[in-house]
């Protein structure tokens, strides 16, 4: 099958990237651009990938494995409270998550006194 063929099966249908064995990048992106939930489908994402899931579907980083500090602050920026699907967030991100809203102190366990105030 050729890839615009492709390309539009997956516009219709993000979660067929599961069937195509080593997609492109190019497919990939189609999919997650669509569906940024079809990446748990990917095996391998680019960072590209990543980021287009994320942009579409901040949820989208529950799977992606071992999210960079950059992802996971595109993640939270795109809402305080997807501060939730972090793990372990760094403070950097705690912060930018907190400057959105002081309501975000409510996924820190003990939160320092400095990110307290900051709430």
């Amino acid at each position: 099958m050729d890839i615009e063929k492709q390309k539009t099966i997956l516009s219709l249908n993000p979660n067929g990237i599961a069937s195509i064995e080593d997609p492109s990048e190019e497919l990939q992106l189609v999919a997650v651009e669509k569906n940024g939930l079809a990446i748990r489908h990917i095996k391998n994402p680019t960072e590209l990938v990543k980021r287009a899931a994320i942009e579409n579907v901040p949820r989208a980083i529950a799977y992606i494995e071992n999210p960079s500090e950059e992802l996971q602050i595109l993640c939270v920026k795109q809402g305080w409270n997807n501060l939730a699907l972090i793990e372990q967030p760094s403070e950097e991100i705690i912060k930018v998550a907190l400057k959105q809203s002081g309501w975000a102190i409510k996924f820190i366990e003990h939160p320092s006194e400095e990110l307290q105030l900051l709430a």
